[in-house]
């Protein structure tokens, strides 16, 4: 008998759901089997409640469930490294990406 790790999520966390369904006119090669992220509601046994959209809930066995851990945005992982880059002196406190100034345009080649 495997064991169940429902120690690993806490109410409140963010987790996806394992979908092992594959939709019509995909590819099950390339399709993900996680679906998510979902709210945890209500953790039983080894059962655990999840928040669906339009307030719905779920209940699905914590075998199907991994821990969501997120990602930033694009803008805030270039603000945290520039951020490191000035507090370690790298570059000055003043400096700012070309993209943060419109009247630079960018040289484009032509087309042939």
């Amino acid at each position: 008998m495997t064991e169940v790790l429902t120690l690993l999520f806490v109410l409140g966390d963010k987790v996806l759901l394992h979908d092992d369904r594959v939709r019509r006119g995909r590819s099950a090669k390339l399709t993900t089997p996680w679906i998510g992220p979902y709210g945890i509601v209500d953790i039983d046994d080894v059962n655990v409640d999840l928040r669906l959209p339009r307030n719905r809930t779920l209940k699905v066995h914590a075998n199907r469930l991994k821990p969501f851990f997120g990602c930033l945005q694009d803008h805030d992982i270039h603000a945290q490294i520039l951020d490191c880059l000035r507090a370690s002196g790298v570059i000055d406190a003043d400096y700012r990406p070309r993209h943060y100034y419109p009247e630079i345009q960018r040289v484009t080649r032509p087309v042939l």
